[in-house]
């Protein structure tokens, strides 16, 4: 009996010490929190510089057809912002003037619309010097990386034939000239049409404004100049 207890007992030795060798420490693997992907969405900013007509003159600010734009495209599902930079009165030599100061927050992804003009022709300056004035404007704002957009004007057909065509003529001049697309009539549809201007019969009033906001941004939309 006593060799038996202690066979049995050098058996559970030999077991214990069998498992003591042959037992491993399992380690949990290094865990890493999965890199989460940042996307950065850029809502570009339109600037529509001009006088009086992108103005809204003696229109509240929300019936001009700048922020009609805005509110037109955002219904569409299209990410962005619209500053109306319009000055009554404004030249095109003033809108060089205050450039640096109504778009010194644009950046490289925004836009801007440059209707300018209207004044100068109304008062017979020169188209030499509206040329110069709307071609050092677009050409300060692609500089910042900006695209621009030439929007054409045309002035009253009661004055001089050679004067109206060389004005006329200014605006795709310049947009060939800097590779800008060109909106080639900002006022299609509504130029002298009574029924559409204030009472003052120079000025757009709210039908107006919604007309040309539709002009606008089919062409932004059509010329791709937008995306969502």
């Amino acid at each position: 009996m006593k060799y038996i207890h202690l066979l049995f007992a050098l058996v559970i030795m030999v077991i214990l010490s069998w498992c003591g060798q042959t037992s491993t420490t399992i380690t949990s693997p290094d865990v890493t929190e999965p890199e989460l992907s940042q996307t950065i969405v850029v809502i570009p900013t339109i600037y529509m510089l001009g006088d009086s007509l992108t103005a809204g003159y003696q229109l509240p600010l929300d019936e001009s057809y700048p922020m009609v734009v805005e509110d037109l495209l955002t219904q569409q599902w299209y990410q962005l912002k619209v500053i109306n930079a319009g000055e009554s009165w404004d030249t095109s030599s003033g809108l060089l003037q205050r450039l640096a100061r109504v778009s010194a927050d644009a950046v490289s992804w925004d836009i801007a619309i440059v209707a300018i003009g209207a004044n100068d022709g109304l008062r017979w300056w020169s188209t030499d010097v509206l040329y110069d004035n709307i071609l050092a404007i677009i050409t300060d704002l692609q500089s910042r990386g900006i695209t621009t957009i030439v929007a054409g004007m045309q002035i009253p057909t009661n004055l001089w034939n050679t004067y109206r065509s060389d004005f006329t003529d200014v605006y795709p001049r310049v947009a060939q000239a800097t590779d800008s697309p060109l909106l080639p009539f900002l006022l299609e549809w509504v130029g002298g049409v009574r029924s559409l201007n204030l009472p003052d019969g120079i000025h757009p009033n709210t039908e107006w404004q919604k007309i040309v906001a539709n002009t606008v941004a089919e062409f932004l939309i059509n010329q791709k100049i937008i995306s969502k």
